[in-house]
């Protein structure tokens, strides 16, 4: 057994990878990816980060950067972080092969979806376009801090439509379906709302 990965190396284009903790890990389009979390970090000569994703495209590779959720945050917000988004705190790959009106779709898609914790109060799901950039979808825009969890996937049995999932933190879980041409779409309300504004986990 060998080392992968160590907190404060850079990769080959000389990104620099940080973190206190690496919390999740998925598998999507042949690699694998790693959700970086810096709620334990303190200020030092590293390069102050905000969430990280890494990549593995193979295991004789080496991680490299795939996307850093580097915004700041207004002056004067009062959080612990600089960073909008502290930590990656949900990572999970979905793949659609039936659109949201139940037809089945001409080619199986893949999507990896991605979220953190935000000090903005922007509960937001991020998905991973092929051109590797993230575009936010924001679910819930509530005063504080939001996250969302967990992510979930599931086909029901009598619709045949499929439907992804996300748990979040203060306002449910939301789920949206596949549109071709439109990609996946979010719901605009909760299907569960969430009063108590506890965290769905799983």
């Amino acid at each position: 057994m060998s080392l992968s990965f160590a907190a404060g190396a850079r990769d080959d284009a000389d990104a620099f990878m940080g973190g206190t903790e690496l919390r999740v890990l998925t598998e999507h389009a042949g690699a694998l990816f790693a959700g970086i979390e810096t709620w334990m970090d303190r200020p030092g000569s590293d390069p102050v980060i905000g969430a990280q994703i890494l990549r593995l495209d193979s295991s004789e590779g080496a991680w490299v950067l795939d996307h850093h959720f580097d915004e700041d945050l207004p002056r004067g917000s009062g959080r612990r972080s600089t960073k909008r988004n502290e930590g990656v705190t949900a990572l999970r790959s979905v793949t659609f092969n039936v659109g949201a009106d139940g037809s089945r779709l001409p080619t199986s898609v893949p999507v990896l979806l991605a979220a953190c914790r935000d000090f903005l109060g922007k509960a937001s799901v991020y998905q991973r376009d092929p051109a590797g950039g993230f575009a936010e979808h924001l679910l819930a825009d509530v005063r504080g801090k939001a996250t969302v969890r967990s992510f979930g996937f599931h086909r029901d049995q009598v619709t045949g439509v499929e439907r992804a999932f996300a748990g979040t933190l203060p306002t449910g879980i939301f789920s949206g379906a596949y549109q071709p041409g439109k990609g996946l779409v979010w719901d605009s309300e909760p299907e569960l709302p969430s009063p108590s504004a506890g965290r769905p986990m799983a």
